[in-house]
């Protein structure tokens, strides 16, 4: 996808149970075994190479606990005043995996002093903070994974694009945040792991896009596929499974590769434990479909669906529930982030 311009610099991409309520607060006590899909910790609070890793520590607070901030800054005062309860009610949905449950807070910049209005081209440069902005209406939201130290010292690498919220309900908009938030924080998406086809049906001919993509692909003269001759489905298969075939010829099969066709740093995510269906991380079946039914439950051209236990088709949802407000992260996906963030 291609990213619009902010303040006058061209952001580059590094692209990155069933709950039917609000998933419980662990206990001090209780452990968490860590899972998921996710970027590695920095490995320590002075890192200084390249890569993806989790939000850097900053050292201890006054009670003596780990601080891994995310501070974050709004990219223009209307965007502050157009989502910022949005953004309240997506960290909330993520209250779980936050301080004091782990090292993690995602907080305002400090330079602010409390005042969103103050936007990230008015802080010292550069700013090192999650920049939030208006991405429009066309398309779908967009944001950077994990903590960036390959492009130290620029301004804006990190970000989220919140885009298409004008046609969403106020709890549809702060599923798709809460979403784009795992992804800063760390999480890769679950459709993505290398384990996927072993838990999940994914049928790339079923992506929207999916007729461009074919004339592309028929129209180009590409050696990688110089051994497949005429076969149409066989060139798309071998695109939905390479990164860099399906940025040239199908963009919308990009959030689909498996994580070990990504490539660095991305292709260095870790996987941990099972396969979680209901992560808020996976993406729900149709909202990337080229054709949705009027009859969702039929899920003949379902570009993602799962089995239940007696062998039957079904829908996926993102956060474990078709209802938006009560979809959220699930215990694994809190594990992932208070694996990466110890208190």
């Amino acid at each position: 996808m291609a990213l619009p311009k902010v303040v006058g610099i061209t952001l580059t991409t590094l692209t990155i149970p069933c709950f039917t309520a609000p998933i419980p607060t662990p206990s001090p006590s209780e452990s968490l075994t860590r899972r998921g899909y996710t970027v590695d910790p920095t490995p320590d609070d002075h890192y200084s190479g390249d890569g993806v890793y989790a939000w850097p520590g900053q050292g201890k607070d006054q009670d003596g606990k780990n601080k891994n901030p995310i501070y974050y800054c709004w990219v223009t005062a209307e965007a502050a005043d157009k989502y910022s309860d949005i953004l309240e009610d997506a960290i909330k949905k993520w209250e779980a995996a936050l301080y004091p449950n782990s090292a993690l807070r995602i907080e305002l910049y400090p330079d602010t002093h409390g005042n969103p209005h103050v936007v990230c081209k008015d802080l010292p440069q550069p700013v090192d903070a999650l920049c939030l902005t208006d991405g429009g209406e066309e398309g779908s939201s967009v944001s950077t994974t994990g903590y960036n130290w390959i492009d130290q010292g620029q301004s804006y690498r990190h970000y989220v694009y919140m885009v298409g919220y004008g046609g969403k309900s106020h709890d549809e908009a702060v599923l798709d945040l809460a979403h784009e938030l795992g992804h800063v924080m760390g999480l890769g998406h679950e459709h993505q792991r290398d384990d996927r086809d072993d838990n999940i049906i994914f049928e790339c001919r079923y992506l929207s896009g999916v007729d461009e993509a074919y004339k592309a692909i028929k129209d180009s003269n590409d050696p990688a596929f110089a051994d497949l001759g005429d076969d149409e489905e066989a060139k798309l298969d071998r695109t939905c499974d390479s990164w860099d075939l399906a940025d040239k010829y199908f963009k919308n099969a990009k959030p689909f590769v498996l994580g070990r066709n990504v490539g660095y740093p991305f292709g260095q995510f870790k996987q941990n434990g099972n396969f979680d269906y209901n992560s808020i991380m996976i993406y729900s079946t149709w909202d990337n479909s080229v054709d949705v039914p009027d009859d969702k439950d039929n899920l003949d051209t379902a570009e993602i669906l799962r089995y239940d236990q007696n062998g039957n088709p079904v829908r996926i949802f993102q956060g474990g529930n078709e209802d938006p407000a009560l979809a959220g992260p699930t215990t694994g996906d809190v594990a992932a982030v208070v694996g990466l963030y110890p208190k």
